[in-house]
């Protein structure tokens, strides 16, 4: 018995690795969504303040349905608190993901490669707005922000969602 339902459990974990979900594709740092949601929710100070539209909107995250994405974000020069320019350099970064559970309005996945002994390395609670908007939580070490990132679905995505419209034709002289 006890066989019997560790192969269903199995067969259902595959089939559900397969299936698609609302989070492959590509999306992009939403720099406004993001500081409105900061400035209102988390306590910033001067220089904080003028970070977020330096720090954020700078990344694209894609995600695979084979399991693999990337992070890319654009090189920026950022000033530190006492005023020295820091230069961030361009960054591309692959990873491996596995989805663990997805519902109407969130999505949990954990990320795979950092240690190779372990089989997932961290985890990530995606909330979504809609089906174009997702946020999630930015930790300690950024800044001290303890708040959310929102990320917007990039447009490639959507015009494959939609169809073509028609050019209106000019009127005949």
């Amino acid at each position: 018995m006890r066989y019997y339902f560790l192969s269903l459990l199995c067969i259902a974990s595959a089939c559900l690795a397969q299936a698609e979900s609302k989070i492959h594709g590509s999306w992009k740092s939403d720099i406004e969504l993001t500081s409105a949601y900061l400035l209102a929710h988390s306590n910033l100070d001067d220089y904080k303040k003028k970070s977020l539209q330096i720090r954020f909107g700078r990344t694209t995250i894609t995600f695979d349905p084979s399991g693999t994405g990337t992070v890319i974000t654009e090189a920026f020069n950022i000033p530190t608190s006492d005023g020295r320019p820091l230069n961030m350099a361009e960054q591309s970064t692959t990873f491996s993901y596995e989805i663990l559970g997805e519902t109407a309005d969130q999505l949990v996945i954990g990320f795979k490669g950092v240690d190779p002994d372990s089989k997932v390395d961290s985890f990530a609670l995606f909330k979504f707005e809609d089906k174009d908007i997702y946020s999630v939580e930015i930790g300690e070490n950024l800044f001290d922000l303890n708040g959310r990132e929102f990320f917007r679905r990039s447009e490639s995505k959507k015009k494959e969602n939609k169809p073509e419209q028609a050019t209106p034709r000019k009127p005949s002289d």
